[in-house]
């Protein structure tokens, strides 16, 4: 009889470890497939949408205390007896915002074409978050090295916009067209195509200034102290890159202050 009992306790035990794997795998299961539930609602669920709020760049373009407003049919804008304005144009690009030397927001796709014929040009919206602390301003006149090497693109970059030279020299960061009695060229027209994004001859300047939150974000542009630098009756025409258009785009980037 013995070992007829044997073998049934044998069986037993057997079929109770079985059973006690099989619960302990259903178990181990169950755990898993509730950790992935779990992990996946965590991944899927969405995250709380950050508050936006837009605040506005301002571009003034002034001659002194003047307001400078040009027709957008073409006609001159006198400036006095000696000087006339037709176009002011000039790219801004990279508008970022920091706290103290870190950056906490840049504008994506940040490139705008500014036209002094075109009023709403001069007013950029930009899409930042809400509550952001920040304390500096920070842009760039023309278009940096990586963009030009690019080549010609669309939106305010379109070739069809008048700013755009060539692949090899790149795009006119800065145009400022009119007369003056001093200029001895035909019909006394000064043209100045400032550019070019080659090392030695990078005219793109990097401006920063301090900024909050809490206050406007509005920059004065004051032509005639770039004026003020130039002899006309010698320096009139400049239409390539080059150390002239370089001097001429500090001095462009000089005329620029936060207000």
């Amino acid at each position: 009889m013995h070992p007829v009992l044997g073998l049934f306790q044998s069986e037993q035990s057997e079929d109770f470890s079985l059973r006690f794997r099989t619960v302990h795998l259903d178990f181990s299961c169950f755990i898993k497939a509730f950790l992935l539930i779990l992990l996946s609602a965590l991944i899927v669920a969405p995250c709380p949408a950050k508050k936006i709020t837009e605040k506005q760049l301002k571009f003034n373009l002034v001659f002194g205390g003047q307001i400078l407003k040009l027709d957008p049919n073409g006609s001159l804008l006198n400036l006095g007896d000696s000087l006339q304005i037709e176009t002011i144009r000039f790219y801004v690009f990279g508008i970022e915002l920091l706290q103290n030397t870190r950056s906490v927001w840049k504008e994506a796709n940040s490139f705008h074409l500014l036209d002094g014929s075109v009023a709403s040009s001069l007013t950029l919206p930009l899409q930042i978050e809400n509550n952001l602390s920040f304390n500096r301003l920070r842009f760039v006149i023309g278009i940096d090295s990586a963009v030009n090497s690019s080549g010609a693109m669309g939106g305010d970059l379109d070739p069809t916009k008048g700013m755009y030279w060539t692949w090899d020299n790149g795009y006119i960061n800065v145009k400022l067209e009119g007369r003056s009695a001093l200029c001895k060229t035909k019909d006394q027209q000064f043209q100045f195509h400032l550019g070019g994004y080659r090392k030695e001859v990078n005219t793109a300047m990097v401006l920063e200034f301090p900024s909050s939150a809490n206050s406007d974000m509005s920059i004065e542009v004051d032509i005639k102290a770039f004026f003020s630098k130039l002899d006309l009756s010698k320096t009139n025409q400049i239409m390539s890159p080059g150390k002239e258009a370089v001097l001429l785009s500090q001095y462009f980037a000089q005329c620029i202050r936060f207000q």
